[in-house]
């Protein structure tokens, strides 16, 4: 996913719309410090809840259990969710910040934030496969019949609690580059707008204008239609059918299997 982030940021183009010193910030996400930070608090509420949580009888198996947690997946967990969280809510923002213009002649009608648009959904894909994983990981053995740690309450709240921030986060970002994007489309209509004035005589009175400079408003009908046509939001119909699927998905499993449990 690191690398979508960079190819994202390589077909921005970022060096062409802003400036040198504002490029720099787009380069790193966190330091290694602050992810051997929360890998260390992660560590303690797993064995929290093991210990606090899980039955005498049960603390053996989950115990052990948890040694995969701990080295296995919790470091990959850890690296995804820096990732994910600088790619929907660092990125998005920095990009607002920075107010990165619109590429009004992009053949793919997106101001050339399509590359954006396709790492959000994608990075977003991946978090739902990592719910989905994290779906059968703990209630696969229970839903086989295979004897051993049974989920609970901090299973549930943890997988509703992620399956939240996981919505959370492609609306944010989505919304971030949309009005980022509405708000540059409108002010480059508004000054179309003013180069319509005044390039007819009266513009006010269809049945009296004159039109004063013909070249003028020809060019300016010209840009306005790239402009119209560009979207406010990095992503197509397809896109969004495809994250609304990817949204729900996770949720259906789970409201699935407690029914069922």
């Amino acid at each position: 996913m690191s690398s979508g982030y960079e190819e994202a940021l390589a077909a921005l183009r970022a060096q062409d719309r802003v400036d040198t010193a504002d490029i720099n910030q787009f380069q790193r996400i966190f330091s290694w410090r602050t992810k051997v930070i929360i890998y260390l608090c992660a560590v303690v509420v797993l064995y929290a809840n093991t210990i606090l949580n899980v039955g005498v009888p049960n603390q053996v198996t989950a115990i052990n259990f948890l040694f995969t947690w701990e080295f296995v997946f919790l470091p990959v967990i850890i690296e995804f969710a820096f990732t994910y969280y600088g790619i929907h809510f660092l990125l998005p923002r920095r990009i607002k910040k920075t107010e990165f213009n619109l590429f009004f002649y992009d053949p793919r009608n997106m101001g050339g934030f399509a590359a954006v648009g396709q790492l959000l959904k994608r990075s977003y894909y991946i978090y739902t496969a990592g719910l989905i994983l994290f779906f059968l990981l703990v209630y696969g053995p229970v839903l086989l019949s295979v004897d051993g740690y049974v989920p609970g309450l901090f299973e549930l709240v943890f997988f509703s609690t992620a399956w939240f921030v996981g919505l959370l986060s492609i609306g944010y970002s989505m919304y971030t580059i949309h009005q980022l994007m509405s708000k540059k489309k409108e002010r480059r209509i508004r000054e179309l707008e003013t180069e319509l004035h005044q390039a007819i005589e009266n513009p006010y009175d269809i049945n009296n204008s004159k039109v004063v400079d013909q070249d003028k408003l020809d060019d300016a009908r010209r840009r306005l239609k790239e402009v119209r046509d560009t979207r406010v939001y990095p992503a197509t119909f397809t896109m969004w059918s495809q994250i609304a699927i990817s949204v729900l998905l996770p949720q259906l499993l789970q409201i699935t299997v407690q029914t069922a449990l």
